[in-house]
């Protein structure tokens, strides 16, 4: 992860209140829904899949169809059609369930 980018994003988010946070704070508030947490953890999973799909386009024999297809994706989360962000988004609600189980249990 380039921490130069993870501090810009981490400016552009402080000092946002998002109540999908209180859960952490036990007020019980669900983490899976939909907000500011969701769409940062979305970014990082489309950054994820990037660093993954060039890594296996460098060193694994994939056809070019596959490697033109993952080439288009390769760009800033923003820039993503919506279809593409909402995979992203998926795999960020389990994520974020995967959190909200482990609160709610360690109580």
């Amino acid at each position: 992860m380039n921490p130069e980018f993870l501090a810009k994003r981490t400016k552009a988010v402080s000092g946002l209140k998002d109540e999908k946070l209180c859960c952490v704070a036990g007020t019980g508030t669900t983490l899976s829904g939909s907000g500011i947490l969701l769409e940062e953890l979305a970014v990082l999973e489309h950054q994820k899949w990037c660093q993954w799909a060039q890594g296996v386009m460098d060193n694994e024999d994939i056809s070019d169809a596959t490697k033109k297809r993952w080439s288009g994706f390769m760009r800033p989360y923003e820039e993503l059609p919506e279809s593409i962000k909402e995979f992203s988004r998926k795999n960020a609600r389990l994520t974020l369930e995967f959190f909200e189980n482990f609160f709610k249990n360690s109580k």
